[in-house]
């Protein structure tokens, strides 16, 4: 359970936890289990020398960014014996005792939130008009119809089948393994609770990850859905179909390429990274490469474009593929935590708000043609958001429960 602890304090201390790992780790804390082993934690992160270089006015801004200040801000003003000498903090001499101290603070003010949020405090409610970002969260769905919510079950193997073995990790993605041959080529586990195939799907507010078979790994963002065989050795090439956006980076199989189905489009690859933007209600579907090769093929016209890493396929209402350059980071941002926009039409921005906050959006003025660029957390409340596109001028917004309103 230690290791577990480690590595929840090691992702919190870098802002690199989920949502879900952030609560597990409030939730541990909060215990007082882990009194002991944190005090160690703390004085091995003061100990160490990787952020001796830091600019003195970016120490705070790197353990204390946007959501922590202002929690540990709430938790000073409860507390006002407390005190803070912010000029001895951001002295190069003290730099590393104000890291360590900052990250002691950010844990002791998230536990303070976690437990007030337990006896339902005012913080983060529909007093203050907010809304929670999405969470790690998914079902799987077995070939015989039986459902698995993956955020309710813990780590372990969650089930097995015909050979093969599908289990949860401690970071919270599943994987398939395949233990045996588990029936003869060309036959399939029909019978089995597994069957053919095997569905991961996301509802609004919702992502999740999966290592398919083949050792492929695989990020499924908000209101998406992805289904695949349970074993890629009964099966002709390894084909997925896929409703929604995901990241994939596909192991290498020069004997079977790998094939993602889509609505109006193919990609086939070797191997390689890239992300699938197919939702329903898009105009487009977008299919962007980081590495390697792709052939994305028109399933009507059934016409090809091959892509390079940092270029874009667009499949349009039209069945036409427009090719273009771009800088492929921008379009995985939601894989890395982040909402990013360079001049993005309103109502496309929008869309993504919904289905990440799980929202309603509607619309009182006519905004067509309002492009904004901007960037900021995906685990950051909606008001955050809100206001850093507010910011622009060009737009404002009201909460209304859980609708957006979207006003000049």
């Amino acid at each position: 359970m230690e290791e577990r602890f480690s590595y929840l304090f090691d992702q919190f201390a870098k802002r690199q936890a989920t949502p879900s790992e952030r609560e597990e780790f409030f939730a541990q804390v909060s215990s007082g289990e882990y009194d002991a082993y944190l005090q160690q934690l703390m004085r091995d992160t003061y100990e160490q020398d990787n952020l001796a270089d830091l600019p003195d006015d970016q120490i705070g801004d790197w353990y204390l960014p946007g959501a922590d200040q202002r929690i540990v801000a709430a938790v000073f003003s409860s507390r006002p014996t407390a005190t803070v000498d912010k000029k001895a903090y951001f002295t190069r001499l003290w730099s590393r005792i104000a890291a360590a101290a900052a990250i002691l603070l950010v844990v002791g003010a998230a536990c303070y939130l976690y437990i007030a949020q337990s006896n339902n405090s005012l913080l983060n409610t529909v007093a203050y008009n907010d809304i929670a970002p999405g969470r790690n969260s998914a079902t799987l769905t077995l070939g015989n119809g039986r459902k698995i919510l993956l955020s309710a079950v813990t780590q372990g193997e969650l089930a097995k089948d015909a050979g093969v073995s599908i289990t949860k990790d401690a970071e919270g993605q599943i994987s398939y393994e395949i233990k045996e041959i588990p029936f003869a080529k060309g036959r399939a586990a029909e019978d089995g609770e597994m069957g053919e195939t095997n569905t991961l799907s996301t509802a609004n507010g919702q992502t999740y990850q999966v290592r398919l078979p083949d050792g492929t790994a695989v990020w499924l963002n908000a209101a998406s859905s992805i289904t695949y065989p349970v074993s890629f050795n009964t099966h002709k090439g390894r084909q997925v179909q896929l409703n929604g956006e995901a990241y994939f980076e596909v192991a290498k199989d020069k004997a079977q390429p790998f094939i993602v189905q889509s609505a109006g489009q193919e990609v086939e690859v070797l191997g390689t990274h890239f992300n699938i933007n197919s939702y329903a209600d898009e105009s487009s579907i977008r299919t962007t490469l980081l590495e390697g090769a792709v052939k994305v093929t028109n399933l009507k016209s059934k016409t090809s474009n091959f892509l390079k890493p940092n270029q874009q396929a667009i499949l349009t209402g039209a069945n036409q593929i427009e090719v273009r350059d771009l800088d492929a980071q921008t379009s995985i941002s939601w894989k890395k935590g982040e909402f990013t926009f360079d001049r993005e039409e309103i109502s496309s921005i929008m869309r993504k708000v919904a289905r990440w906050y799980n929202v309603q959006v509607v619309y009182k003025d006519n905004l067509n043609g309002v492009k904004l660029t901007g960037s900021v957390s995906r685990f950051e409340n909606i008001s955050k958001l809100l206001k850093m596109l507010e910011n622009t001028e060009e737009v404002n917004f009201e909460i209304d429960g859980n609708k957006v309103v979207v006003k000049r």
